[in-house]
Order: structure tokens, then sequence, then C-alpha cells
């Protein structure tokens, strides 16, 4: 059984995406993947580190 961790994703840049595509252009090919997995994970943290935020302010 494949493990979760295992799966792949890809990631297709659309129209208006000019300066990703320019920085993640900069990144060599053997670290591409790796510094988009670090996006993501500080975009993650972040997200749910502001919904718990929310969650603790007093109604």
């Amino acid at each position: 059984m494949e493990q979760k961790w295992e799966k792949r994703y890809g990631l297709h840049l659309k129209q208006g995406d000019q300066e990703l595509y320019e920085w993640l252009d900069d990144i060599p090919d053997f670290n591409r993947s790796e510094a988009i997995r670090n996006l993501l994970l500080f975009a993650c943290r972040a997200i749910l580190n502001k919904k718990q935020q929310v969650q603790s302010w007093p109604n």
C-alpha cells in the first residue's frame, strides 16, 4: 500500500504568475521541489496559526 507522504503532486502556473515563475526558474532543478514543499509548509503553518488565533479570540 502506498504511503500518503509518498504521493506526488503537480503544479501548474497560471496567467499572472510571472513573479512566481521567475523565482522558481532561478532555483536549480534538483532543489525546486524542495523549495515548493517548504513554501507550502510555511503557508500551511501560517494559515493554521492564524486560524488558531482567530478561534482563541473572545466572542
